[in-house]
This record gives structure tokens, sequence and C-alpha cells, in this order.
């Protein structure tokens, strides 16, 4: 119970108390002192956090339109800022899309290794697989660090090497060669049953390289650009286990080849497109195009084979693109005819899936 002051007073046989109030109830004088104003530092501090938000949020407002709003011309911050390397091309991914894009992916890699080894065991010889997920540069395989014989995988990188030269100037592809004897390789190809003499563009040799897999426009190509240019090509893209003269290479490193083509790091875009094209509807569509027949998908390949090697790798523009290296060794032809349409199919399958 709160302590009171009390007044007693005597009055008649009784004892009158008045209550006065608590004993504790005193005068707050520091109520009335008067309240100290901010400081110069205290000021200064707020209008920083007042327009360090703003900035963040105005600029966070105009990313999220790419920094072009309607009626306007689009924005651009200046060359080196720290708000540029800050906000421009950033985008902002939960942490849990990213987990549940990683888990679809890790599903489709471990159903596509069950399916393409179940199914080339049937088989005779080694088969490889390698893919890569465009979207998101996923990439898993089979044997895909083993050395194989790259057959006409090889002219992958004489045409990069090519297409570069040329735009450096030092090729001038509208130029016209003419075919000599010894120029001519037997195989695959048109330029073998052309005379000496025939004329022929560098653009041309490009295309035939590409799609009918010409061996004399091969010869032709390489001795143009030469051997020391087309392996430093092969250097710079990072296809470490790839020697031109041997022919040897992997899987990994011919994947490696389409993904910097499709990222514009072989040659430019027109080249680039034009390269695509040379491979599209080719001579050869008896292996990787066969497991997309009735899909109406676009696959940009390149075939080679030699005895008891079939291989066959490209990029498929399916809704999710994405490249795809079969490579041989010791197979069957008409084994390999079953087998590798299969793998395209089974690959197809699950990397389309949603």
């Amino acid at each position: 119970m709160d302590e009171l002051n009390i007044d007693e007073k005597q009055q008649g046989d009784g004892l009158i108390v008045r209550r006065k109030g608590p004993r504790w109830r005193k005068p707050q004088n520091r109520l009335n002192e008067p309240i100290k104003p901010w400081g110069k530092k205290e000021r200064e501090l707020v209008l920083f956090i007042f327009l360090a938000t703003s900035l963040i949020s105005t600029f966070l407002a105009l990313s999220a339109r790419a920094y072009k709003l309607p009626n306007m011309p689009r924005l651009s911050l200046p060359k080196g800022s720290f708000l540029k390397s800050f906000f421009e091309g950033k985008t902002i991914v939960f942490e849990k899309d990213e987990k549940k894009e990683d888990r679809k992916m890790e599903q489709k890699k471990e159903l596509i290794i069950s399916r393409f080894k179940a199914e080339t065991a049937k088989f005779s010889g080694v088969y490889s697989l390698y893919v890569i997920d465009l979207d998101s540069g996923f990439s898993f395989g089979v044997n895909e660090d083993e050395t194989f014989d790259a057959a006409s995988l090889i002219k992958l990188p004489v045409i990069g090497a090519m297409y570069r030269l040329a735009e450096k100037g030092k090729i001038n592809l509208e130029e016209k060669y003419s075919l000599k004897n010894s120029d001519k390789a037997s195989g695959a190809g048109i330029l073998y049953g052309k005379p000496a003499g025939y004329l022929v563009s560098y653009s041309e040799i490009l295309y035939l390289m590409g799609n009918q897999s010409d061996n004399t426009a091969f010869v032709i190509a390489r001795n143009k650009v030469g051997k020391e240019e087309i392996q430093k090509l092969i250097d710079e893209l990072g296809m470490k286990n790839t020697v031109f003269e041997t022919r040897q290479t992997t899987p990994r490193d011919i994947g490696i080849f389409f993904l910097k083509l499709w990222q514009g790091k072989v040659v430019n875009d027109e080249n680039k497109n034009k390269i695509l094209d040379s491979l599209t509807k080719t001579a050869y569509e008896t292996y990787l195009p066969a497991g997309l027949s009735g899909s109406n998908v676009r696959i940009a390949h390149k075939f080679g084979t030699l005895t008891n090697i079939i291989n066959d790798a490209g990029i498929v523009f399916s809704k999710r693109p994405y490249v795809i290296v079969v490579m041989s060794d010791g197979i069957i032809e008409r084994e390999a005819k079953v087998v590798i349409p299969t793998i395209s199919r089974i690959v197809f399958e699950e990397m389309d899936k949603d």
C-alpha cells in the first residue's frame, strides 16, 4: 500500500483522518526543461539517409523498367560509375527459385544419364554424351572427358578460324579460289568431282565444309588458314584436350565450341548465323536430327564418321535450347543408326520438359 501523509484532528470521541496524497508525488521539474535541438551532425545524418533511400528507390524502380519510361527516351547511367556497375544488368533471383531450378536440372540429368546407359548397354563399342543447357549453363555427360577421334568434327575450329581471319580483313571470303588436283580429298562433298581450275569462293568453301562435310573444301581451308591459327583458336576457346594435328578431342571440348559459338565468342553475330545456317538441314540427317523427326525443332549440327566411329554434335533450338554431343568408338554402323537417334530423342524429351 502507498504511504500517506495524514493530518489527524481529534473531534469528540472519534479520530478524523484527512488524506493529503502519496508521499512520492512530488513536482517533476524536469518536464519543464527546454528540449535540446538537433546538432549539425544529427541533421546531416537524417538528410543522408533520406537522400540515399530516395535514390535507391528511384533506381530500383527505373531498373525494373530497363531504364525506359513511357514516352521518354531510355536513360543510361554514366559509364564506369558505381551505380552503373551496381544496378545495370542485375537480376534479382530468389534463392528458393534457384534451388528449384537446380533440382529440375538435376532430375533431368539423372533421367537422361540413366536412359543413355540403359540404351547404349545393348550395343557394341563406346558411346559418349555431353549436354549443355544454354539458358543456365548447366552441363553433364557420360564419358565426356574421354579422348575420341574427332573425325569431321575437327572442321568446326577450321570454319571458326577462317571466319575470324575474314573479320580481321586477312581473307576476302568473296575471292575465288582455283581448284587444284592436289587439293582433292575423297569422301564427302562435291568438290572432289570438280575439275582442276574450277572456281569456288571461300564463302562457298565454308558452306560446303559445314553442310556437306566436304573434305576437299577442308583441305583448301586448312591450307589457307594455317594449322597454327586453327590451334590458336582451339586454345583460346578453352578446348583443353583438342589437338588439331592429331584430330583428338573430347565431347566436352566440342560442347565448349558450340557454347562459345552460341555466346558470340567465336565469331560475330553475322558469321555465327552463317555457320549455324550451313549446319542446318545438312547432307547427313540420319543421326541426331532423326531423333527429332516430327517435332519441327531446328538442329544445327556437325556430323563426322570414320571406320567404327560416328560422331554428331550441335545445337537443338527447342523452347529450352541446348548443346548435344554424341561421340563413339568401336561401334557398328547399323547399330549406331538406331542408338544415336534414340539418344537424341531421349535428351530432347527430358530437356524440353517444363
